[in-house]
């Protein structure tokens, strides 16, 4: 069993030395090498410009999502005087009217001692 795979073995190492002959540097021209450089650059441009696009899609979205769901909870039609809604910007209390349309000053934010000292 030692013959076939020392046989494979050394077919992978024929196949990978003609690779890099394939490849070798030295045996490009210079404007071959220029164009390899060329090339290198555009992918690794493309690349980052597409990581940075899909960073900034995602914090959009992000936001997006904070804003939808912030107006969920604060058009909620079972919110009562008093009830506190946990939002992207803090914790609010309800002070409106049962019933109305919610508006902004429809909220008061929580003030962070008082959260601080419930805990």
């Amino acid at each position: 069993m030692a013959a076939p795979a020392r046989g494979f073995a050394e077919e992978l190492q024929q196949e990978f030395q003609q690779d890099l002959s394939d490849f070798s540097d030295a045996t490009l021209t210079q404007q071959q090498w220029r164009q390899r450089v060329e090339d290198a650059r555009r992918q690794s441009e493309a690349f980052v410009a597409q990581a940075r696009s899909h960073t900034i899609h995602s914090i959009q979205s992000d936001q997006e999502n904070a804003e939808l769901t912030d107006q969920l909870a604060m058009n909620d039609p079972s919110l009562r005087l008093g009830d506190i809604v946990s939002t992207s910007r803090g914790l609010l209390v309800f002070i409106g009217r049962d019933g109305a349309e919610r508006r902004p000053d429809d909220f008061e934010r929580v003030p962070q001692t008082q959260v601080e000292r419930s805990r």
